[in-house]
């Protein structure tokens, strides 16, 4: 049975039940014992899956929300120095990250060392075009998925950031497999947090780009797959996103940039200037890739 072994669980579960006013007793709902949940919120002892949701119902917890709160915080301290270095073109700085994760990694082969090397590399990869991740480290990054997949593919908001943020050190075969089994997971499971949902949607649409630049006919197919998502106009930069891959694709077959010009177009009308800024470089790197 699968258990919550990181004490981020135990201490954000004590602070939603907190500004409900649920004291630990109320809390336990006998589910787990007062003490066993004490332990479990210290971090001294773990709960199962079952156990934790059974929880999260019974105090009436988004399953979502709390996994996202849970999880968000240090994947945004995992994140944060990568992406400012990326933001800011500085392709040594992001080498150096990436060379330093590579090195804790195989000196330390954690599920942490692996994701930081392997979003390093990532990053790192996209603005230089050189892939520095060894062979080693993707087989292990393919096999956690895989494993998400063969288990139900139930899928954690940590999963679908990792993922969304590793999406070249994949091949075309499994990026598309993994990709396609995110998109199910959504689809069946009816995502209710706002956040989490919209943040699934972008992390595809990552791997969606991704295959363009390699296999346009998986990332074609890919696409159509998403197409089948009901998404509301809520989500509508996630829906000009996945115009923009469209355009692409459009691009690749008839060399014709009219789509992606008036789609750019847009974009400066309603002056949404960062979205264009990063279409502008995405578009630069296909007619690199495809000519």
């Amino acid at each position: 049975m699968k258990q919550i072994i990181d004490p981020t669980y135990g201490r954000q579960f004590r602070k939603m039940c907190k500004s409900k006013h649920i004291n630990l007793i109320n809390a336990c709902g006998n589910i787990t014992s007062k003490s066993s949940l004490a332990r479990w919120e210290n971090g001294a002892d773990n709960l199962s899956w079952n156990q934790v949701i059974n929880l999260l119902t019974y105090n009436h917890i988004q399953l979502a929300e709390f996994i996202r709160k849970s999880a968000s915080k240090n994947l945004d301290e995992l994140l944060n120095p990568i992406a400012v270095a990326y933001n800011a073109n500085q392709v040594p700085i992001l080498k150096e990250y990436a060379t330093d994760a590579l090195n804790k990694y195989n000196e330390h082969p954690s599920k942490k060392n692996l994701f930081q090397a392997a979003i390093a590399c990532n990053y790192y990869q996209d603005l230089s075009a050189t892939d520095l991740a060894s062979d080693t480290l993707k087989e292990k990054l393919t096999e956690h998925f895989h494993q998400i997949i063969e288990d139900k593919n139930i899928w954690q908001y940590e999963d679908i950031f990792y993922f969304g943020n590793t999406v070249l050190l994949f091949s075309p075969k499994n990026l598309y497999q993994i990709a396609f089994n995110l998109i199910n997971f959504i689809q069946v499971h009816n995502i209710s947090a706002k956040e989490w949902y919209g943040f699934a949607l972008n992390m595809v649409l990552n791997a969606d780009f991704a295959l363009i630049k390699i296999d346009s006919v998986r990332a074609s197919r890919l696409l159509t797959n998403f197409d089948e998502l009901d998404i509301k106009d809520i989500y509508s930069l996630t829906n000009i996103r996945k115009k923009f891959m469209r355009c692409l694709l459009e691009y690749i077959q008839d060399h014709s940039n009219t789509s992606v010009a008036k789609l750019i177009s847009y974009l400066d009308f309603f002056n949404m200037t960062d979205l264009k800024h990063d279409f502008q470089v995405a578009f630069d790197q296909i007619k690199q890739i495809y000519g």
